[in-house]
């Protein structure tokens, strides 16, 4: 199993269509599955209990993957979310990245661009996005 597959997770309801696309990806593919979130350093809660709480969610959808007999690995990270998830995927040898993909719901979306916007742009790797609409 050469191939591996970074996800990007948010600890949204768009998580669960993200993993079943992640999955079915994989088993075409042969490949390993990286479940990774992002804490943002601003979030107001404490940082090791985010961690935690993020740490717990990724390992209960590995849980799930390595069920399904697919190999699956965690990783939480701390930073500003689409420069660590282009960090990650660049120099962690993916084949392609899976993330969710949320309609703009707010004007500074829309204006500055989001986070997936940005990934987009500046990340060196394939991208599958996942409607937060369609599961």
């Amino acid at each position: 199993m050469a191939s591996r597959i970074l996800v990007a997770l948010k600890g949204t309801t768009v998580d669960d269509a993200v993993m079943v696309r992640a999955g079915e990806l994989a088993r075409a593919m042969d490949a390993a599955l990286v479940l990774l979130h992002v804490v943002h350093p601003d979030a107001l809660d404490a940082s090791a209990v985010r961690k935690d709480e993020a740490a717990q969610r990724l390992e209960a959808h590995a849980a799930t993957i390595r069920s399904h007999g697919m190999e699956a690995e965690t990783m939480v990270v701390e930073g500003e979310p689409w420069e660590e998830v282009c960090a990650v995927a660049e120099n962690g040898s993916f084949s392609l990245l899976v993330l969710g993909k949320h309609a703009h719901t707010e004007v500074r979306d829309i204006v500055a661009g989001s986070e997936t916007d940005r990934l987009i742009r500046r990340c060196r790797i394939s991208v599958v996005l996942v409607d937060s609409r369609h599961p």
